[in-house]
C-alpha cells in the first residue's frame, strides 16, 4: 500500500505495475489537481520518467529549457549558462510542466482500480500477518509493505519517528503561472536580492511559470492580497518580472500559491521493518535546487526496481535506502545551503554575490551534471 497519490506515490505504483505488482494508493484528497503551480523536471527525473515508459509524454507537455542563468534585480547578469554546454554535460533541456498535467500522466499509468480518493492512512501496525493499515473511513486493511509517500506532513513518517520536527527555515515562496510568452527575448532563469529571490520560466509559448521566496515570519500573509503585495515588492525589478506579475491572474483560486519553506535533519532511517518513506515524506528539502518533486520521481523508480526482486518488501526497503541515502543526503544538504545564501540579509547579500560571480561557468556545469544530469541517477 502507498499513503499518498502525489507525484512520488503515482510514480511508485506506475512503476510497481509495470513489474506486474499490486498495489493500492490512499490519497486523502478528492481530486488530484493542483492549480497554479509548474515544476521544473531537470534530465534525471526525466530518465526516471523513461524507465517508466513516461517521459516522450511529458516532454511532449512541457517546455524545454536549457540556458539560463542568475541576475541582480537590475539585471546584471551573476552567472549565465551556455545552451551548448548545458546540453552536453546534463544530456538535455530541463522540462517545464503544469503540476496538473504531470499528475494526470502519472496517473493514466495507474490502474484506476488501484487508486482510492477521499481515504487516508490514519496510521498502521505491524504483526505478524503484515501490517494492519487504518484509514480515514473508519476501515482497516492488511498489507505486506506500507511506503509512505505522504508529503512533508507526512504521517507515516511521524508515526515512525515523533521525535523529529519539521523547521520553518525562515523564509516563505510564492508560486504562480502569468499568462505571458518569454519568446526569444527574455532569457529564463533566477534573479537574487537582499533576502528573497524571483524566478521564472517557459511554461509553453504563451505561459510563464514563476517563483519567489522573501524573509517572512512563519504563517504570514499579506494583508492586501498576496499578488498585489509581490507586484509591489518586485515592481523595481529587472524586466519582465513586473510584466510576468501583471499577466498573473488576480480571480479564481490557487491564482498564487504561498507556502513557508520548512525542512528536518535527515532521520536515522528511511525504512522499517516493511515500512518505507519516499520523497518529502522521506527527506523533505528546500526547493532551491529544483530538485524536490525529481528526488521523489528517482526514489519511485529505484523502490520498485527493488521490489521487483520478489524478496519481502522489508528487505527491498532496505536496499532502496542503501542505493539512495548518500546522493540525497548531497542534496539536501546543498539545497539548505543554497537557500541560506540566497536569502541572505544586508549587508551579506553583495558579497555573496560577487563570489557566485567569480564561479567558472565550467565547475558550475560540472557540478549541475552531478545533481541533475541524466547519469545522474545511475
Amino acid at each position: 500500500m502507498i499513503a499518498g497519490a502525489g507525484i512520488g506515490g503515482l510514480a511508485l505504483a506506475a512503476g510497481l505495475r509495470k513489474q506486474g505488482l499490486p498495489v493500492t494508493v490512499f490519497e486523502c484528497r478528492n481530486s488530484l489537481a493542483e492549480v497554479g503551480a509548474g515544476i521544473s523536471l531537470w534530465p534525471n527525473a526525466l530518465a526516471a520518467l523513461d524507465q517508466l515508459g513516461l517521459g516522450a509524454e511529458v516532454r511532449s507537455l512541457g517546455g524545454q529549457v536549457a540556458s539560463g542563468g542568475v541576475r541582480r534585480p537590475n539585471g546584471t547578469w551573476i552567472q549565465r549558462v551556455d545552451r551548448d554546454a548545458y546540453e552536453t554535460a546534463l544530456g538535455e533541456p530541463l522540462v517545464v510542466i503544469h503540476r496538473a498535467d504531470l499528475l494526470d500522466v502519472l496517473r493514466a499509468a495507474v490502474e484506476p482500480s488501484s487508486l482510492r480518493l477521499g481515504i487516508g492512512v490514519e496510521g498502521f501496525e505491524v504483526g505478524a500477518n503484515g501490517i494492519e493499515v487504518r484509514l480515514s473511513d473508519g476501515s482497516t486493511e492488511i498489507a505486506q509493505g506500507l511506503i509512505g509517500a505522504d508529503g512533508v506532513h507526512s504521517g507515516v513518517a511521524r508515526q515512525l519517528w515523533p521525535q523529529v520536527h519539521l523547521r520553518f527555515a525562515g523564509y516563505t515562496a510564492w508560486r504562480g503561472i502569468a499568462q505571458f510568452g518569454l519568446g526569444i527575448d527574455h532569457v529564463p532563469g533566477e534573479t537574487w536580492g537582499v533576502g528573497g529571490e524571483f524566478g521564472f520560466l517557459p511554461l509553453g509559448t504563451d505561459r510563464t511559470y514563476w517563483f519567489a521566496t522573501e524573509n517572512t515570519a512563519e504563517g504570514g500573509r499579506a494583508s492586501e492580497g498576496e499578488l498585489t503585495y509581490l507586484r509591489d515588492r518586485f515592481g523595481e525589478w529587472h524586466a519582465p518580472i513586473p510584466a510576468i506579475l501583471a499577466a498573473t491572474d488576480t480571480t479564481g483560486p490557487g491564482h498564487v500559491l504561498r507556502n513557508d519553506i520548512y525542512d528536518r535533519a535527515l532521520t536515522g532511517k528511511w525504512t522499517h521493518g516493511p515500512v518505507a518513506v519516499i520523497g518529502d515524506a522521506a527527506h523533505p528539502m528546500r526547493p532551491h535546487l529544483g530538485q524536490g518533486g525529481c528526488q521523489a520521481l528517482e526514489d519511485s523508480v529505484v523502490l520498485s526496481r527493488q521490489l521487483s526482486s520478489g524478496d519481502p518488501p522489508a528487505q527491498a526497503f532496505q536496499r532502496y535506502e542503501s542505493a539512495r541515502r548518500r546522493r540525497v543526503r548531497r542534496i539536501v544538504r546543498e539545497s539548505a545551503n543554497l537557500g541560506r545564501f540566497i536569502q541572505a540579509p544586508r549587508p551579506f547579500a553583495p558579497h555573496i554575490h560577487r563570489l557566485a560571480s567569480m564561479m567558472p561557468e565550467g565547475l558550475l556545469i560540472r557540478h549541475l551534471a552531478g545533481v541533475a544530469g541524466r547519469d545522474a541517477l545511475d
